[in-house]
């Protein structure tokens, strides 16, 4: 029986998105993730298998965040102004 997580792999994507997004994929090496998610080497692989795993779970997350934000946008009562909820999507 092998040993429980310590740690919630939500909670390290969403640490790996800050990563990823100041060094990019291809500057970010493994010792970066493990630093900034506070977990050894084998936790990473065991939970992710690989940077580029984690990478596409990283992307897929963001993209899910992204696709709802906008859906209750476009579906919340009002007029079709770029107020302050556009704003916060589009920069």
């Amino acid at each position: 029986m092998g040993r429980p997580k310590q740690f919630d792999p939500d909670v390290a994507a969403d640490k790996a998105v800050e990563v990823f997004w100041g060094k990019g994929f291809g500057g970010t090496t493994p010792q970066d993730l493990v630093d900034a998610l506070g977990i050894c080497k084998g936790s990473l692989y065991n939970a992710f298998s690989s940077k580029h795993e984690l990478f596409t779970r990283v992307l897929r997350r963001y993209a899910d965040e992204q696709a709802t934000a906008l859906t209750e946008f476009l579906t919340a009562p009002g007029p079709a102004q770029c107020g302050l909820g556009c704003r916060k999507l589009f920069g």
